[in-house]
């Protein structure tokens, strides 16, 4: 029995309590901690959930019966709060051997160029085998190749280049003028962008002057930039097919070069005649109903005309300025962040559908009321502005509700513009594209009251209608359009998108989405000499078109590489800004000098 305290037999002292000198006692300290380990283990279940209850499930998940239980359905993940993604050390090889492939097939192209064409000649042309001058004849493969160079440490090739831009001089070559918004983006913002990562001052002696040239393109009575000009007499020439006329493309696609030269130079000037233009806009954009601009603009009195509102061909860079002008700026020029949200709210209200069959998101245009279709390639740079804006703004500037549905749109165009791809025999995709209307009213495809519908039935899948349940790519019966363009022109847009989606997200898919198109232009586009754009892409063997883009290896070939390569190694993903031709520019902040010489607006 139980001895009681009456007991003869003297009651025993805790273990823990005895003061002998015995085993008990020699194994006392590592005992306790034993204890004390467990008791901490025991709190950490608790803490997490794992032990006394099912931990929590992810938004796509969770369940009425879960909302009864554990409250309502948890907010989707942060993205500006994702970690890097989890990558093996046979997947770091394998991608570090294909981005070796993307710096062959670089290399290839422009020792092709080097070879065949002669300086100054722009372009190559790689089935002939011969150059042409097709832009200003001042060698813009060079110019154009620089940045990718540097990003690839190809410093033969570098060195000659910079050589060749030291006896550059701007001369026009024939009667023609040349085009103000090509010379910007590709000349002007290659020389910058060359000094910005060498600090070779021969690019930014050559970016001063070439500036100063194209400046006499401001001189018309509304500040409108024109088409064209005369870079020594200094005259200006308006396009054949529009008389008096400019694109918003072409009038609103140099801010952030002349922005940046204004900041090297101090020379105001370049600044305020670049940004007269955004005066213009904003004041426009706020007597707008729907927030966006119509493509054809007055040079004599800024004033739009024809009613047509597209992001694609004519003004895809005009709206991607507007959020890359913020950023270069260390976002210190706010309104451009406003003008920004207002025209992304436009697009998504206005130009966003639904095709009928499929379900793809895709992008087109309005003309005079009129639904087109159209669903262009260029236009496909879209998601990935989209997903920059999710990844560099703050909540304070882009509400959680606002990211969310910007994530949405980056998401389901950037499947949709890779479906492109995927949908023909050659893995190649058309420069443009017919989508089929919703049957009776073409209003019917229109994305927003989808997503509207989706939310009033209680959001089923956690993401809306072409953004869930993405469509498979094409194998037999109705594709949802018609190509009418049917040739692949070495375009960047789509693996621009896929690059951003893969650095934004760290989903694996939209990395091997850019493989996979990476591998259908080394297969389809390569030649003799370099790699052309195709003809045919409905094809298994498209016709090669003569042509070898000096963009295919500013921009196509350098997102491809930068989809490779590690995402630790990707030397601009902070702190640098593209401009449209794919050439990195350094974020700066105006000093206040600055703000108050070039009157900076806030």
């Amino acid at each position: 029995m139980l001895p009681t305290p009456s007991s003869s037999t003297p009651r025993k002292r805790l273990p823990w309590a005895t003061t002998s000198n015995s085993s008990w006692g020699r194994r006392r300290p590592r005992i306790l901690l034993v204890v004390f380990l467990a008791i901490l283990v025991l709190l950490y279940m608790i803490r997490s959930r794992a032990f006394f209850a099912p931990g929590p499930r992810a938004p796509e998940d969770w369940t009425s019966e879960m909302e009864a239980q554990y409250g309502k359905r948890p907010a989707a993940p942060d993205v500006k709060k994702k970690s890097q993604p989890i990558i093996t050390v046979k997947d770091r090889k394998l991608w570090a051997s294909r981005a070796e492939q993307v710096k062959a097939a670089f290399l290839y192209a422009y020792h092709g160029y080097e070879q065949y064409a002669t300086w100054p000649e722009d372009e190559l042309k790689p089935t002939s085998n011969i150059g042409e001058r097709n832009f200003n004849a001042w060698g813009v493969t060079v110019v154009d190749s620089i940045s990718t160079m540097v990003l690839m440490d190809t410093k033969p090739e570098l060195e000659r280049a910079i050589a060749l831009v030291a006896k550059m001089d701007f001369k026009q070559t024939s009667n023609s003028h040349v085009p103000f918004f090509e010379t910007v983006i590709r000349y002007l913002g290659g020389l910058l962008s060359g000094y910005a990562l060498t600090n070779n001052t021969v690019f930014l002696s050559r970016a001063e002057d070439l500036g100063h040239r194209l400046l006499p393109i401001f001189n018309t009575p509304s500040g409108i930039p024109g088409y064209s000009v005369d870079t020594e007499k200094g005259t200006t020439k308006d396009a054949g097919d529009r008389v008096g006329r400019s694109l918003i493309a072409e009038i609103a696609s140099c801010q952030v070069e002349y922005k940046y030269l204004a900041h090297l130079t101090g020379r105001k000037e370049f600044f305020q005649k670049a940004d007269a233009v955004m005066d213009i806009m904003e004041k426009s954009q706020k007597s707008n109903d729907n927030n966006l601009w119509q493509l054809h603009w007055t040079t004599d009195n800024a004033q739009q005309v024809g009613k047509h509102y597209s992001v694609a061909a004519e003004a895809d860079s005009a709206y991607e300025y507007l959020l890359k002008q913020y950023l270069l700026s260390g976002k210190t020029e706010k309104r451009m962040l406003k003008m920004y949200l207002d025209a992304v709210d436009g697009v998504i209200k206005e130009l966003l559908f639904l095709s009928p069959t499929r379900k793809m998101l895709y992008i087109s245009d309005i003309e005079v009321s009129r639904f087109t279709g159209k669903f262009e390639h260029l236009g496909c740079f879209f998601p990935g502005l989209l997903a920059l804006g999710v990844e560099t703004l703050s909540p304070t500037e882009l509400p959680d509700d606002v990211r969310q549905m910007h994530l949405w749109v980056a998401e389901g165009l950037a499947h949709s513009c890779y479906l492109m791809y995927a949908d023909q025999a050659s893995g190649l995709a058309p420069e443009l594209a017919v989508m089929q209307g919703w049957p009776d009213d073409w209003r019917k495809g229109k994305w927003l009251p989808h997503v509207e519908e989706w939310r009033r039935i209680g959001s089923p899948g956690g993401k809306p209608p072409g953004v869930g349940n993405l469509a498979a790519p094409w194998k037999s019966g109705t594709r949802d359009y018609d190509i009418r363009v049917n040739s692949y022109l070495s375009r960047p847009e789509t693996m621009e998108s896929q690059y951003i989606m893969w650095r934004v997200t760290g989903d694996p898919r939209w990395r091997e989405n850019g493989w996979k198109m990476w591998q259908a232009i080394e297969a389809k586009t390569k030649t003799d000499s370099g790699f052309s754009s195709v003809w045919g892409v409905d094809s298994s063997n498209p016709t090669h078109m003569n042509s070898q883009p000096s963009y295919f290896l500013a921009e196509t070939v350098k997102y491809a590489y930068l989809i490779c390569i590690d995402p630790s190694e990707d030397p601009w993903s902070k702190g640098w800004v593209f401009n449209t031709e794919a050439h990195p520019l350094p974020v700066f902040q105006w000093s206040p000098w600055e703000k108050d010489y070039f009157k900076v607006p806030m």
